[in-house]
């Protein structure tokens, strides 16, 4: 396919007047010069030296250069989106949600070689659409048919082996088919509905009582129960409440809305994703912030802390370089998230250079109960054992980019060790990176006193090749060691 980028025409408009030159068989096939014994459809007559279903995206530059610097194969970080590897397979092409479900747009993949998502074509060519057929003339609505759709050679594939089944003998339909009126790809959705005899309101559309800026309808409800739970025990000076699962229940109730079948999936929304709703925020003074602790089974406290809750990387601090045991192929398919951060820090043993303990991992991802604090979630846990033989179980939590160390990980994860391992010592340990830069790893060991965290050793670690630690590295290495 063309670059379109080279277009400016397609900046206003989904076609251009171009001769298409196709290299691979299938691309061959798709553009009609190359003829399939298994395909029975009745040949299309276009014209096809148009490149259509092909507007551009412009993007800024800051999202260019994030599109660039993704390794193909990996997810952007930023946008969430896929870039494509030329000798990999593509993800599934989604077709979005309709304006009453939020009117999100369909993730597109990035382009392998050009900074930019892909077009419409590019991801009918992905779905085997042949390039006789077209799509509305938006890019809304052009990735939505993509995504809504069952790739045509699938569907063929699929629809030989029920012929099969039924004993028929399909024969391939020899009449030519002229293309329809294209102007009906330029149809708005009052326009279609009067067309085909239709209501307008065939797709759902929104209901703007119940959307909030960015968000969805689900989020929405979540703002709206929270909120009310949360003005239902508040009052003006309070810095500590407790309320129950059932005060969400009854919200929901009173405000006339469906709950969703987690109902703790509200509470775990804003005590680890989610910013509360403005209306909470408004009662908070300066530097201080509202969390919620699990005090037991379905049991939460609403509490207002000092800033001083949350901890992020001292940018001034000395990166020491380590050499890199992450093995290539990892590095080469690892998505720059939490998990892929957390087999960094366990391949090249960091959690041993930085503890001085010899530690194992134990368990990732652990979902389980605390009697004090209901349910928990914890990264990685490890164990290890000292020069002396002293025992030590050590939870990790994993933070990326701008998600900063809160309290309520740490706490929970020291009430964890103290119930379910009593007789080891514990560390509490938090890791954290960038996704611009995924080879320096912050690592903390956190202490609470009261509802104040506190640094008790925090150290940066470059991965880099062996061969990039320099002697006056060593050098400055060591007298680090001796401070």
């Amino acid at each position: 396919m063309p670059n379109v980028d080279m277009f400016d025409d397609l900046l206003n408009q989904d076609s251009i007047r171009h001769q298409i030159n196709p290299i691979s068989d299938y691309a061959k096939y798709m553009h009609g010069l190359l003829e399939d014994k298994n395909d029975l459809s009745a040949p299309r007559i276009f014209d096809n030296t148009l490149l259509t279903s092909s507007m551009r995206t412009k993007h800024n530059k800051e999202s260019m250069e994030r599109f660039i610097q993704t390794e193909p194969g990996t997810v952007e970080p930023v946008s969430r989106f896929l870039k494509l590897h030329p000798d990999g397979v593509c993800n599934t092409l989604r077709a979005g949600s309709d304006s009453k479900h939020g009117a999100f747009t369909s993730p597109r993949p990035i382009h392998y070689l050009y900074p930019r998502v892909i077009t419409v074509r590019e991801a009918a060519r992905l779905h085997s659409f042949p390039d006789w057929f077209r799509f509305h003339v938006t890019k809304w609505h052009g990735f939505r048919e993509v995504g809504n759709a069952v790739p045509p050679l699938l569907a063929r594939a699929v629809a030989k082996q029920v012929a099969v089944a039924l004993g028929g003998n399909a024969v391939k339909d020899e009449q030519p088919i002229v293309l329809a009126n294209e102007q009906l790809l330029t149809y708005n959705m009052t326009a279609a509905a009067k067309e085909h005899n239709v209501s307008k309101n065939v797709i759902g559309t929104r209901d703007r009582n119940v959307m909030i800026e960015g968000g969805s309808r689900v989020m929405s409800k979540y703002d709206k129960i929270i909120t009310d739970v949360f003005f239902s025990y508040y009052q003006p000076g309070c810095r500590e409440f407790d309320f129950v699962r059932e005060d969400m229940a009854r919200s929901a109730d009173k405000l006339g809305i469906k709950l969703p079948k987690n109902i703790g999936d509200i509470i775990y929304s804003y005590r680890f994703r989610k910013a509360f709703p403005k209306e909470i925020l408004e009662t908070c003074a300066n530097g201080e912030e509202w969390i919620i602790e699990g005090i037991g089974d379905a049991k939460y406290r609403f509490k207002l802390l000092s800033s001083s809750a949350k901890i992020n990387p001292n940018p001034n601090l000395y990166q020491i370089k380590i050499p890199d045991a992450t093995p290539e192929i990892i590095t080469k398919y690892a998505p720059n998230d939490e998990q892929a951060l957390l087999a960094r820090v366990r391949y090249n043993r960091l959690i041993d250079i930085f503890t001085g303990i010899t530690t194992y991992s134990l368990q990732n991802h652990l979902r389980t109960k605390v009697p004090s604090i209901g349910q928990i979630e914890i990264d990685e846990i490890y164990v290890g054992v000292n020069k002396v033989g002293e025992h030590f179980i050590i939870p990790v939590q994993a933070k990326i980019g701008n998600d900063s160390i809160g309290i309520v990980q740490i706490k929970q994860d020291i009430e964890y060790c103290k119930y379910r391992y009593p007789m080891l010592q514990h560390k509490a340990i938090a890791v954290h990176s960038s996704p611009s830069a995924p080879d320096v790893i912050a690592i903390f060991e956190l202490i609470l006193d009261g509802d104040t965290l506190f640094v008790a050793d925090e150290k940066h670690y470059r991965l880099v090749p062996a061969s990039d630690i320099s002697e006056d590295d060593l050098r400055t290495m060591s007298r680090l060691g001796k401070q």
